[in-house]
């Protein structure tokens, strides 16, 4: 064959040839396509990783939120029984309206509606006072230490002379039995 014709340094040129071509096509061939398919393995896991500590970062954040969507849940809970919960709601109301230094003329309790999962407790109520008095105690009674809604307002001067006006109005408070 040929291989046996050549002499011995033309051997050696062919092996040494031939270990290049091979070199050649086991580095274009292997290695490169191996070493690029580490890459994106390296980046496609960089990514994961990212991903992963974003998704903790919304799991901690969630957990915050449903921590404090708990504690507010709480907060609209019925603890005692409905008798009970009245009373607690009627002297709520005397308290805020002794702050706000307003006289309560008459205060009906309704009965309680109970709509799905809500109780919805009602409070029919007349009042004396002036204008910023009524205002200030619907404000106090509104807020987030209370929480109670404004059904219906009606406002009546007593007489014009005076500053004095007679509020009947229907408040409510609805909370989860």
């Amino acid at each position: 064959m040929i291989i046996r014709d050549l002499t011995r340094r033309e051997k050696v040129f062919f092996v040494i040839c031939l270990l290049m071509a091979v070199l050649y096509f086991l580095y274009y061939l292997l290695y490169r396509p191996l070493n690029q398919w580490k890459a994106a393995l390296r980046n496609d896991v960089e990514a994961k990783e990212r991903a992963i500590v974003k998704d903790l970062r919304i799991l901690e954040r969630g957990k915050y939120y449903h921590k404090e969507s708990e504690d507010i849940l709480q907060r609209f809970k019925q603890k005692d029984s409905e008798e009970k919960t009245m009373s607690a709601i009627l002297s709520e109301i005397e308290q805020v309206a002794g702050e706000t230094d307003l006289s309560i003329a008459e205060m009906k309790p309704q009965r309680v509606k109970k709509d799905g999962l809500y109780n919805n407790f009602s409070v029919s109520l007349s009042l004396d006072g002036s204008l910023r008095q009524v205002i200030h105690f619907l404000y106090v009674l509104q807020g987030d230490a209370h929480l109670f809604s404004v059904d219906d307002v009606r406002l009546d001067k007593i007489s014009p002379r005076l500053p004095t006006l007679k509020c009947r109005l229907v408040i409510s408070k609805t909370l989860i039995p």
